[in-house]
C-alpha cells in the first residue's frame, strides 16, 4: 500500500518509452533503500487501464506511424502545460499531491516531464512545496515541456544538452551535466578491450517488432563478413519474431543466437563488439557506458533524433537507413584491422559516465540537506 512507509526523495516516472523508468531504477539503486528514495508511477497509480492504452498507442504510432508521431510530439512543445485539460490529469495530479504528503517526501526527482508542473498546481492548492528535480532523458533535441517545467534542478547527460538547455534561457547554476543515470550493474563488467583480436566479431541486435525488417537486418549483418556473429534479443516479441528469426539462425549454422526476454543486458553489451538498435536514451548510454559502439537502425522521430545526434557529434555511432547502409557500416568498421571501430571504443570510454546516478543521488541529498 502506498503511504505505509515515509520516503525522503519520490523518483516518479511514467512508461512511456524505457528511458524513464530506467533512470528512475538506476536512481532508486544509488540512493539506497525505501526510506531514502522510493519510485512511484502516478499515472499508472491513478489510471492503470487508461495509462496502458496509452502506451500501446505511443509505441504504436512510434513504430508504424512515426510521422504522426513527430506531430504529436511537435505538438507537445507547443503546449502550455501550466494549464489542465484532461480531466484524468488532475485525478494524476491529486495522486501524486498525496503520495508527497503520505511519503513524507523532502524532494520529487522527475525522470518524466509532466510531474512538476502537476506538483506546482498541487502546491497552489495548499499543498506542502518540496524542491524539484528533473531528469532529462533523452539528449540535444529536447522538447520545450521540459526545460518549461517549474523546477529547481535540472539534470542532463552530456555538454551539448547543457548548452542547449541554457540557450533557452535557463541558468547555468541550475543545468548540471552529470550524465545518463544507468544502473550501477553496468559497472560490475569490464568492457571489451579496444585492442581485441577481432578474430570474431559479436553483435548484438536489437530488432523492431517487424518480422521481415528483422531478418534483412540479421543476414546483412551476418553477410558483411565471416566474422560475424549476430545475438538476437527478440524481447517481448518473440512470438512475433521467433519463425524468421530460426530461418536465418539454420542459413548461418553456428553464428546466431537467438535470446528472448533477458536482463543480462549488461552482460551482454560488455561482451559483444556492437550493437544495433534504435535510439533510446537509456540504451544509447548504456551502450556508451559499455563502450560498445553502435549502429542506429530505427528513430522515434523528435526526441530518439537528439540521441543519434550525440552518438554522431561523439563519434561513437551511425545511422543506417536499411540492411544494406548496415552491411556498408560492418565493414567499414572492421576495414584496416578494425581502426573504426577501436576508434569508437576509445570515444565511448572518454565521454562514458557510469557513475552519473551516484552524482545525481549526492546532489539531491545535499540539497535537501
Amino acid at each position: 500500500m502506498e503511504g505505509e512507509t515515509t520516503s525522503r526523495v519520490l523518483i516518479a516516472t511514467a512508461g512511456f518509452g524505457e528511458g524513464h523508468n530506467s533512470a528512475a531504477k538506476g536512481l532508486k539503486h544509488a540512493f539506497g533503500g525505501d526510506d531514502i528514495a522510493q519510485i512511484v508511477d502516478p499515472c499508472m497509480i491513478t489510471a492503470p487501464r487508461t495509462t496502458e492504452h496509452l502506451q500501446k498507442t505511443y509505441r504504436k504510432l512510434t513504430v508504424y506511424s512515426p510521422y504522426i508521431w513527430k506531430k504529436v510530439y511537435d505538438a507537445c512543445d507547443r503546449r502550455d502545460f501550466t494549464k489542465e485539460r484532461v480531466p484524468v490529469m488532475r485525478k494524476v495530479r491529486a495522486t501524486l499531491g498525496r503520495l508527497i504528503e503520505e511519503k513524507e517526501a523532502e524532494a520529487l526527482l522527475s525522470t518524466y516531464f509532466i510531474y512538476p508542473y502537476f506538483l506546482e498546481r498541487h502546491v497552489k492548492r495548499k499543498g506542502r512545496k518540496v524542491p524539484v528535480f528533473t531528469v532529462v532523458t533523452d539528449s540535444i533535441e529536447i522538447n520545450a515541456a521540459w526545460f518549461k517545467a517549474p523546477c529547481d534542478h535540472w539534470f542532463v547527460a552530456d555538454q551539448f544538452t547543457r548548452q542547449k538547455l541554457i540557450r533557452f534561457g535557463l541558468s547555468p547554476k541550475v543545468v548540471h551535466e552529470f550524465g545518463f543515470p544507468i544502473h550501477p550493474k553496468f559497472s560490475a563488467f569490464q568492457p571489451l578491450s579496444a585492442n581485441d583480436s577481432l578474430d570474431e566479431f559479436r553483435v548484438i541486435l536489437f530488432p523492431t517488432p517487424s518480422s521481415s525488417h528483422m531478418a534483412q537486418s540479421m543476414r546483412a549483418l551476418l553477410r558483411a563478413d565471416p566474422r560475424t556473429k549476430v545475438t538476437l534479443v527478440m524481447g517481448k516479441n518473440v512470438r512475433a519474431l521467433y519463425k524468421q528469426a530460426r530461418i536465418v539462425k539454420q542459413e548461418f549454422p553456428g553464428r546466431v543466437k537467438l535470446i528472448g526476454w533477458t536482463q543480462r543486458v549488461p552482460e551482454l553489451l560488455t561482451t559483444h563488439h556492437l550493437i544495433v538498435g534504435k535510439a533510446g536514451g537509456a540504451t544509447v548510454h548504456e551502450a556508451i557506458t559499455s563502450n560498445c559502439p553502435m549502429l542506429v537502425h530505427h528513430i522515434v522521430h523528435g526526441q530518439e533524433e537528439g540521441n543519434l545526434a550525440l552518438l554522431q557529434a561523439s563519434q561513437c555511432g551511425v545511422y543506417v537507413k536499411d540492411p544494406a547502409a548496415m552491411m556498408e557500416a560492418v565493414q567499414d568498421l572492421l576495414a584496416y584491422d578494425g581502426a573504426l571501430w577501436r576508434l569508437q571504443k576509445e570515444n565511448m570510454r572518454r565521454v562514458a559516465k557510469p557513475d552519473a546516478a551516484q552524482s545525481i543521488a549526492d546532489f539531491v541529498l545535499n540539497a535537501i540537506d
